[in-house]
C-alpha cells in the first residue's frame, strides 16, 4: 500500500475505508469486521489538501483496500481511485438494497443514478442550485404527507432541470403507485394530448381515492 498525503502508513486487518472528496466537504467512512462503523465529514472551505491531513492526523492509518472517490481525490490521496457509480454498486450489494435511484445532493450538484438489477445503468447531474431538487424535495414532501391523490408537473419545454425532476419523480410516482403526468408547455395553453393526460390524472386520482374511502373504517 502506498503511503498517504499525509506520509501515513497503510493499516493492515480487516478494515474497509472510503473517502469522497467533493466541492465542499471531504467525507471518510471506516468499516471494521465486526460491524462498527466510524465516519467523519468536514467542510474543507476550499482547502480540501489541509482538511485531508487534518483528518488524517485525527484517524492515523488508512487500512489496506481503502479507496477514494470524487473529483478531486486523486490530486489529493495516494489511494486507490473509483468511480462513484462502482462505489454506489458495491455499497447496495454489501446493504442487500434493491433501489431504483440513488440521490446523490453534493454542495453543488444533485446527481442521479438509476439503477437496476444492482447495477447503476445511467447518471444524470444537475446543479444542485436549480429548481430541480427543489421541485423533487416538494414532490417527495407531499407523497410522504397523503394529502394528495395524484401530481401534475408543469414545466418550461426542453428544460433540462425540469426534465431531470420528471425522471426522479416518474420513478417514485411509480413505486407509490400514485397517478403522475408531466406537462411541458412555454405558453398559456395546453395541446390536446395534454388535455387527454390530464383527463386521465384526474381519472385515475379518482378511483385511488374511492379505493381509499372502501378500506377505511366505516
Amino acid at each position: 500500500m502506498e503511503r498517504t498525503a499525509s506520509g501515513s502508513e497503510a493499516l493492515p486487518g480487516p478494515v474497509f475505508e472510503g473517502w469522497n472528496i467533493g466541492s465542499v466537504s471531504v467525507k471518510r467512512v471506516r468499516l471494521h469486521e465486526d460491524g462498527e462503523m466510524e465516519t467523519d465529514l468536514r467542510r474543507h472551505g476550499g482547502y480540501p489538501g489541509r482538511t485531508i491531513r487534518l483528518m488524517l492526523e485525527h484517524c492515523g492509518r488508512t487500512p489496506d483496500g481503502a479507496v477514494v472517490t470524487g473529483p478531486q481525490a486523486v490530486s489529493f490521496l495516494s489511494l486507490p481511485y473509483l468511480p462513484e457509480s462502482i462505489c454506489i454498486e458495491a455499497a447496495l450489494g454489501h446493504l442487500g438494497l434493491h433501489p431504483d435511484l440513488v440521490l446523490s445532493l453534493g454542495g453543488e450538484s444533485l446527481v442521479v443514478y438509476c439503477t437496476a438489477g444492482g447495477s447503476v445503468r445511467r447518471m444524470m447531474s444537475v446543479n444542485g442550485y436549480s429548481e430541480a431538487p427543489m421541485t423533487i424535495g416538494r414532490y417527495a414532501n407531499l407523497l410522504a404527507s397523503g394529502a394528495f391523490d395524484g401530481d401534475v408537473n408543469i414545466g418550461a419545454f426542453n428544460c433540462a432541470p425540469a426534465n431531470a425532476a420528471s425522471a426522479v419523480i416518474h420513478a417514485l410516482s411509480i413505486r407509490s403507485d400514485t397517478p403522475y403526468a408531466v406537462i411541458e408547455s412555454d405558453g398559456d395553453c395546453i395541446t390536446a394530448g395534454q388535455l387527454r393526460q390530464l383527463e386521465t390524472v384526474a381519472v385515475q386520482c379518482r378511483r385511488r381515492r374511492e379505493a381509499l374511502d372502501e378500506r377505511l373504517p366505516a
